[in-house]
């Protein structure tokens, strides 16, 4: 073949949202990385003992993983932070964003950020122009149309020619309304200063809950951007508290959840947290009574 495709995925430290071939027909999200047992190491080792020929799946998790396969590497694939469902959010070094980018302009790869999710909620530039790294290419969704159905890639132009030769198709290609949605959020949000807005709701939420928890004696991890808060009671292996705590907030009128991220807005007001806090301060004292 003169030409050929080649899928890369990098992982540690932050950016777990990768699939491995644990069957080709079969990928199987993966979290434990270390150690001669983890999914990672008997993946590379399944593909050390393939046939000659076109490999579709690389794996890397550092870079000395990466230099096995540094002339044929593609991409590095990363999201804007570890937020891995029922654990602690992680957010990303400058140092790993760094080792990142080196890597991949090393070796000539695409460094790609999947914003999917973070998207316009930490940056406006994206989620990692605050560690000093640009992608080469990004793909956007949920948050750039305020809920229109619409999904976006960016890059530079590197990448320009490339895409062009890429067909694509939809039922909604030619949908104009998102597209224009899109446009009036994005303009929206500069105007209004949107990121800021999350952030100063998105801390008073998270101070407001640190102190509520304290003042019941139950310990509480809140991690990631403000802007995406999530809530895990600590030794609560099975989510009881968690499932506790969401239900008596419920009950009060607060939709949450006990293991996944949320998501604050521009939309939401300083009142409107401050209802909040008053619906999981009732809720966290529901909880403290009922495991003492």
């Amino acid at each position: 073949m003169a030409e050929r495709i080649v899928s890369f995925v990098m992982s540690g430290g932050v950016g777990s949202r990768l699939w491995p071939l644990s069957r080709e027909d079969n990928p199987k999200q993966f979290h434990d990385l270390s150690g001669d047992g983890s999914m990672l190491v008997k993946t590379l080792k399944r593909l050390a003992t393939r046939d000659k020929g076109e490999t579709p799946i690389y794996l890397i998790a550092s870079e000395r993983h990466a230099a096995r396969v540094r002339d044929d590497l593609a991409a590095i694939l990363v999201s804007a932070f570890r937020h891995d469902v029922r654990r602690p959010q992680e957010l990303p070094t400058p140092a790993f964003a760094a080792a990142v980018r080196r890597l991949c302009d090393q070796t000539g790869a695409a460094l790609i950020l999947d914003d999917v999710r973070a998207g316009f909620r930490i940056d406006m530039g994206g989620s990692w122009e605050p560690l000093g790294v640009k992608p080469d290419l990004a793909g956007w969704s949920k948050a750039i149309a305020n809920g229109h159905p619409l999904a976006a890639v960016t890059g530079t132009d590197r990448f320009r020619e490339a895409a062009q030769q890429v067909y694509v198709t939809g039922s909604f290609w030619c949908g104009a309304t998102p597209m224009a949605a899109a446009v009036a959020t994005i303009r929206k949000m500069k105007e209004i200063d949107a990121i800021a807005k999350m952030r100063t709701v998105g801390t008073r939420l998270r101070e407001g809950l640190d102190a509520q928890a304290k003042q019941y004696g139950l310990q509480i991890s809140q991690t990631g951007p403000v802007q995406m808060p999530q809530i895990l009671f600590a030794n609560d292996p099975d989510f009881a508290m968690g499932n506790r705590f969401v239900l008596a907030a419920l009950q009060r009128g607060v939709y949450m959840h006990p293991w996944h991220n949320m998501f604050l807005s521009a939309a939401h007001t300083e009142a409107d947290i401050d209802r909040v806090l008053q619906a999981t301060d009732g809720a966290l004292k529901a909880v403290a009574e009922q495991t003492s």
